[in-house]
């Protein structure tokens, strides 16, 4: 795996919506009201293409072997990454219609949650999402993307890094504290379970 390079995402990147899915999990039923997985993968897909969201290309970046996309990282200042939820509820509203009403008043406890979500604090680089597809795992990866967004966070300025992490997602808090991460506090709002994360650098 020494081919492997991290470079900027682009909107044709195919997995992006895949991989996005990978990462946020069971949120994506929230956000955009579907059990499906095929649909929302072709959803976060329509807005990984977009410019300006949270879940956008733009502000991600993939691991890739040769011009196999392995991987994607999602980081920004936590400011920019808060401002952009605006533009994203935008474009789920734009792209669910009328749908999106029932998914307001299907989940309203849910959706208050995720949105008020403390995820950080404003002097930190937060790593928003982080996933490997499957036949990546286990061969660094996901490590050498958690090295690209320390090196961007010095590079801005920062020396907090941060992000958040599901309380039984075992394999992933593990890799988080290999890399230096620490757990800081806890977001426990119903049914979201995370710890807090943050890395010094």
């Amino acid at each position: 795996m020494v081919n492997i390079q991290v470079v900027p995402a682009h909107p044709s990147n195919k997995k992006g919506g895949k991989l996005t899915h990978f990462a946020i999990d069971e949120m994506a039923k929230v956000i955009l009201g579907e059990t499906s997985k095929n649909r929302i993968n072709c959803q976060l897909q329509k807005l990984w293409k977009k410019r300006g969201n949270r879940f956008s290309h733009d502000i991600s970046y993939v691991a890739k072997e040769d011009d196999r996309v392995l991987g994607a990282i999602t980081c920004a200042s936590l400011v920019k990454i808060e401002k952009s939820m605006v533009k994203t509820v935008l474009e789920i509203l734009k792209m669910k219609k009328l749908k999106a009403l029932k998914i307001i008043f299907s989940n309203p406890k849910k959706l208050y949650s995720l949105i008020t979500m403390d995820e950080g604090n404003k002097d930190e680089f937060h790593i928003s999402m982080l996933a490997t597809l499957p036949e990546a795992r286990g061969k660094g990866v996901g490590t050498r993307l958690l090295n690209f967004a320390e090196k961007k966070a010095q590079k801005e300025g920062f020396n907090k890094l941060s992000l958040t992490v599901v309380k039984d997602n075992d394999k992933a808090l593990n890799l988080y504290k290999k890399f230096g991460f620490s757990i800081v506090g806890e977001i426990n709002k119903s049914p979201f379970y995370l710890y807090q994360m943050r890395k010094n650098i």
